[in-house]
């Protein structure tokens, strides 16, 4: 299938999609989030095709599956995802945060991706299957610091894709602390060495960026500290997910577009490198 193929699927959805509801943190808020990414995620047909009905069909139900089967793993055609642990939100909502359409142009300019807090694979699964369908091959580097999330991401089906390493990325390589949060997707790493938690290693980002690079960067707060080191020569396009106040382009000038906002405050950007003159 090519590109123009995929661009023009992808585009029928998105021009369905209903707008963003406002960000709000009571349950009535919370349901409508969970609804509005239960549309975009259908999305996901136009990606993944039939696979794609368990998994979505799951995910509608997925706030009382994750209670009353909070120990069960679903396993799905190409991936498994623990329903207790917010897997499932990772694989169904790259349809809300993630630009699939930007993506599909920019894997046929770039060497590489480098998906940076990997948590189960959800965005490695999505690229593998872009490039499959697009009859490219770029080298897919995983970086995830949680043992317990790197243990699953190796099990998955298409681990054997992927270059998988226990580490978190960070301006410089070295160590820091991975802080628990609530559940496997709000874990973060702390660069301070003052607070306490489980020792991870930290691999530079530059050194990762070895050549035209498409990044993927969900770090749970962790982007102030590497972005403030700027972004290495080689990345021309990043998929950003930021946790704090202003907007990732106070940091890192070029050409930015807001994705998505979620009910806890965080944002989704899409950046691309734009060609010297």
């Amino acid at each position: 299938m090519t590109s123009d193929a995929i661009l023009s699927n992808l585009n029928e959805e998105n021009n369905a999609l209903p707008n963003q509801s406002p960000i709000g943190i009571g349950r009535g808020q919370i349901l409508i989030d969970h609804s509005r990414r239960v549309f975009r995620a259908l999305a996901g047909f136009r990606v993944y095709e039939s696979g794609w009905l368990r998994p979505w069909a799951t995910y509608c139900f997925s706030p009382v599956l994750s209670r009353v089967a909070a120990e069960k793993i679903a396993r799905f055609d190409g991936f498994y995802a623990r329903l207790g642990q917010g897997d499932l939100y990772t694989f169904a909502n790259v349809f809300a945060d993630y630009p699939v359409v930007e993506l599909v142009r920019a894997l046929p300019k770039v060497e590489l991706i480098v998906d940076l807090g990997a948590n189960v694979g959800a965005f490695s699964f999505l690229i593998q299957t872009l490039c499959r369908k697009m009859g490219c091959n770029p080298p897919i580097v995983a970086l995830e610091p949680d043992a317990a999330n790197v243990a699953f991401l190796r099990g998955q089906p298409f681990a054997g894709a992927l270059e998988i390493h226990r580490a978190a990325v960070g301006r410089s390589s070295g160590t820091a602390r991975l802080v628990a949060g609530r559940n496997s997707v709000t874990h973060h790493v702390d660069f301070s060495a003052k607070a306490q938690g489980q020792t991870v290693p930290v691999i530079s980002f530059d050194s990762l960026c070895d050549r035209p690079a498409l990044v993927k960067m969900d770090i749970e707060g962790g982007e102030l500290e590497v972005l403030e080191g700027g972004l290495p020569e080689n990345v021309r396009h990043l998929v950003l997910e930021w946790h704090h106040p202003g907007a990732p382009s106070e940091l890192v000038p070029g050409d930015w577009m807001q994705i998505s906002n979620d009910i806890h405050g965080a944002s989704t950007w899409y950046w691309r490198r734009v060609p010297a003159r």
